[in-house]
């Protein structure tokens, strides 16, 4: 059972940890964050790339003036004396009443170790949600009766748990500099944001659901504006409004859920919110609104009464002031076998890419699809495509350099006017490269 929660929990953290936005421009297109593989680095538009400024970076997001970011970092507990303090007392109490109870069973089984093995698989004295910091206090406070019990406890590949730091940062010269602490939690935080006003930030923290927090640009007054919210939210481009999914209850299989957004200068945020559109509901669907207000979002296409029927994936949007919803694709997704997508500055075009890491760009007025980036010349999806400008994509192409293997990339920019390419990465050290536009087991 250990050796199952500890695979199981540490390929749930990686791939959790693998967010596909690796590189993110600031408002004023000079400079992007790169969250490459030796840490977090900032490049120009030319690719003159920085030393990494910090390392264990998971998530960045601009401030509107270009000068001070919001950042995640994702730091690995190194046992269970981190994790407690940061636990609220009802989870650390959880924590240790159910990892004890559970080691009681353990030194307490008379059989074979194949049966403890096979009774403690289907053991669910500990929450899903807090079994690595359970193995992190068993391994600190057990260590040695459990090495007694199970031989190879010390070699397992422990369930690593990561303490999850939210930070805002002055970023002149490519430095940070001045951090101040917003949130720290053992939560994953799926997503972050900064208001286009520069006074808010916002974050969805995994509790079991999403929920979406909103606070001051200084961390204070951080309250829930949903407790079941999807990982992608957005702000309204004047900062006064937040836009989320959100699940109308905890139902099996099929849920409804609610577009909704919520002005976050009222005095009771979470109350003041307003009914957008009814959707179903995944966690993974992206909300994006442009500067005309219009609503354009992922969302499953279901025919009622039959909820077995399939549900693929579509792009819709809501224009402003209107109530119906307009269908952008009609099956395009699917045939494209779209991975992400992403809203120009403007609104007008978005990109979608697909799993070959060929790009594609739907303009919103006609709902026509065009590829800027063709499968030949994709290297598969290294990270969600980037809009620099209305007309400039940042994304990854095929690398040409002598010996590169076939998914091997470069970060280029694209001008989807004429295709031609630019390439920013052309003498980046591999140690950025690593598992960021590179395969790190190719090197």
């Amino acid at each position: 059972m250990f050796k199952k929660i500890c695979l199981t929990i540490a390929c749930t953290l990686t791939l959790a940890a693998c967010d596909m936005t690796k590189v993110v421009w600031a408002p004023d297109a000079k400079r992007a964050a790169i969250i490459g593989s030796d840490g977090l680095r900032i490049t120009d538009d030319k690719g003159t790339l920085s030393k990494p400024v910090m390392d264990q970076v998971a998530k960045i997001a601009w401030w509107p003036d270009s000068k001070q970011c919001l950042v995640l970092r994702s730091i690995p507990a190194k046992d269970w004396t981190e994790i407690e303090p940061i636990l609220s007392p009802d989870e650390a109490k959880q924590v240790r009443e159910s990892s004890e109870k559970l080691f009681l069973e353990i030194s307490n089984f008379k059989g074979t170790q194949d049966e403890l093995n096979k009774k403690l698989e289907n053991d669910e004295t500990i929450e899903k949600n807090l079994k690595a910091e359970a193995v992190a206090y068993l391994d600190f406070t057990h260590k040695k009766e459990l090495a007694e019990k199970i031989p190879d406890w010390n070699n397992l590949p422990k369930a690593q748990s990561y303490i999850q730091v939210l930070e805002k940062y002055n970023a002149a010269q490519d430095k940070l500099s001045e951090p101040v602490l917003i949130r720290k939690t053992m939560n994953e935080i799926e997503n972050i944001g900064v208001s286009p006003a520069g006074n808010k930030v916002s974050f969805v923290e995994n509790i079991g659901t999403g929920a979406l927090y909103v606070a001051a640009a200084d961390g204070s007054n951080g309250h829930i504006i949903s407790g079941d919210c999807n990982k992608y939210p957005c702000w309204s481009r004047d900062g006064k409004f937040i836009y989320f999914i959100e699940s109308d209850g905890p139902t099996k299989g099929f849920r409804s859920a609610t577009i909704s957004s919520a002005n976050v200068n009222a005095a009771q945020p979470d109350k003041s919110r307003r009914a957008e559109a009814a959707v179903s509901f995944d966690a993974s669907d992206v909300v994006q609104v442009n500067a005309s207000g219009d609503i354009i979002f992922s969302n499953r296409k279901v025919n009622f009464p039959s909820v077995d029927a399939p549900m693929n994936l579509e792009l819709f949007i809501k224009r402003k002031d209107k109530d119906d919803l307009e269908m952008l694709t009609n099956g395009d997704l699917q045939k494209l076998d779209v991975q992400s997508f992403s809203v120009s500055p403007n609104g007008s075009k978005i990109a979608l890419c697909s799993k070959s890491g060929a790009t594609h760009i739907l303009t919103v007025e006609n709902k026509k699809v065009q590829t800027v980036l063709s499968q030949d010349n994709a290297a598969g999806v290294k990270f969600t495509p980037n809009w620099r400008s209305e007309n400039q994509l940042c994304l990854a192409v095929k690398s040409k350099r002598p010996g590169a293997r076939n998914d091997d990339a470069e970060l280029a920019l694209i001008n989807i006017d004429d295709k031609s390419i630019k390439i920013l990465s052309a003498d980046w050290p591999i140690s950025c490269t690593n598992d960021f536009l590179v395969e790190k087991s190719k090197n």
